[in-house]
């Protein structure tokens, strides 16, 4: 899997970017398992409200790929 994105303005003195696009290069058993990530960090930030702080995709793999970039879900 690989993101690519078009930068649109830098956030923060570590380089965080805001982006105006994102491209997700990847297979279809791929895209379900971040399907079902949002879906689940979705539930997880309404259940939570307030404490829900963020969510790492590769945190919720049982098989970690190092080549893989992380999703990171933030409220």
């Amino acid at each position: 899997m690989k993101l690519y994105g078009y930068k649109k303005r830098i956030l923060n003195e570590d380089g965080l970017l805001s982006l105006s696009e994102v491209t997700i290069r990847t297979n279809p058993s791929n895209l379900r398992r971040i399907a079902a990530f949002i879906l689940a960090a979705a539930d997880e930030m309404e259940k939570m409200k307030k404490q829900f702080d963020h969510k790492h995709f590769k945190d919720t793999q049982a098989k970690k790929n190092k080549d893989h970039p992380d999703i990171v879900i933030v409220r």
